[in-house]
Order: structure tokens, then C-alpha cells, then sequence
């Protein structure tokens, strides 16, 4: 059975920016092979640093307020248990605690974000492949959704065709094909079938 099919790679990839800002210097080009490793392109690097180190600087004023709350807590405390001060200081006191436990939470949480987005600034490929295609170059502003390249999985290819529905039943799965493309003339790869 003679039969015309295109050849697609294993998987392609579409990789995403990730963080809204603008490119640094684009390090690849179309046809460059790539790993997980690869810093494809840097996206605004020194404001997510800055972002970063403003989180961890939140964080440290919100644990400073929640020992402070502490201390102030464990001081009413008693002063109340000896009816030295109403239960509004008290509930006041308890309240100041509870606002700084939750500071705390959420500088905490803001700072993780931060750390995602400072890691995410240096877009990397999810897959090892070659650049299929390049879609952002230096300086340019980028969204979080832009497309900054395209990367195939060549490890293995497969051919998808069709044949004639007279010859369909004899194409059975592990059978033993040979193939050849019009760009390699001459060269045979022998291959089996996967899937029908």
C-alpha cells in the first residue's frame, strides 16, 4: 500500500511568558534544541526582585506586629484575670493579636507569590525539543499569555496517512512499514504501526 502522510513530531508546546513585562535579551532562535534548563528569555527580572524583596520586607513588619500583639496580649492578659482592666481592653488586646495572626498569613502568602513570579520572570520550556518558532523578540512588552516560542519533541516522530478504504483492513496495529520522505529521497526508515 502506497499511501501520502505528513510526518508530526511527538508533541509541540506552546510556551507562555508567564509574567506580564518587558523582554530582556531573547536568548534563542528558531531551530535551537532546548531542555527544561533553557532560560529562553529573562522578563522584567529587577521589578520582580524588587517585588520580592518588598514581600520579604512585608513579612519580617508583619512578624514584628504579631510580636508585638504577643507581648501586649500576654501583658492584658493578666491585668484582666486580676479585674485590672475591662473586658473591652482585653477583647481590644485580643483582637490586635488576631489582626497581626493574619497579617502574618497573608505576607506570607504575598511573598510566595512573588518568589512564583520572580522564578516565572525566567521563562524556561516545560519540555526538551527543538524551537519550532520564536514569537517575541528583545524589548518588546509581553502579557502573561504571550506566546514566546513553539518546541516540538523530535525523540520521536510519526507519520499520519490515509489509505483507500479497500486497503484499511490489511493495516493492523505493530505491522512493519517502511517510509520515506520527499525532502531525504532515497533514505527508507523502516517504522511500525501504532494506531489505526
Amino acid at each position: 500500500v502506497d499511501a501520502i502522510g505528513t510526518i508530526e513530531p511527538r508533541e509541540e508546546v506552546a510556551v507562555a511568558a508567564g509574567v506580564a513585562g518587558v523582554a530582556g535579551k531573547v536568548s534563542f532562535n528558531q531551530g535551537d534544541d532546548v531542555t527544561p534548563e533553557t532560560v529562553l528569555v529573562r522578563i522584567d527580572e529587577e521589578r520582580y526582585t524588587l517585588e520580592a524583596q518588598r514581600a520579604t520586607a512585608d513579612l519580617q513588619r508583619a512578624q514584628a506586629d504579631l510580636d508585638h500583639a504577643l507581648v501586649v496580649w500576654n501583658q492584658r492578659k493578666p491585668l484582666h484575670d486580676q479585674k485590672y482592666i475591662s473586658d473591652e481592653e482585653l477583647a481590644e488586646a485580643k483582637a490586635g493579636h488576631d489582626r497581626a495572626v493574619a497579617d502574618k498569613a497573608r505576607a506570607e502568602v504575598a511573598l510566595s507569590i512573588a518568589q512564583k513570579a520572580l522564578r516565572d520572570c525566567a521563562v524556561r520550556p516545560p519540555i526538551a525539543g527543538r524551537i519550532n518558532s520564536k514569537g517575541i523578540s528583545t524589548g518588546e512588552y509581553l502579557k502573561s499569555e504571550t506566546e514566546v516560542a513553539r518546541i516540538v519533541d523530535l525523540s520521536e516522530l510519526r507519520v499520519r496517512f490515509s489509505v483507500p478504504e479497500s486497503d484499511a483492513g490489511r493495516l493492523l496495529r505493530g505491522l512493519k512499514v517502511s517510509l520515506e520522505s520527499r525532502a531525504a529521497q532515497g533514505v527508507r526508515v523502516e517504522a511500525e504501526v501504532f494506531w489505526v
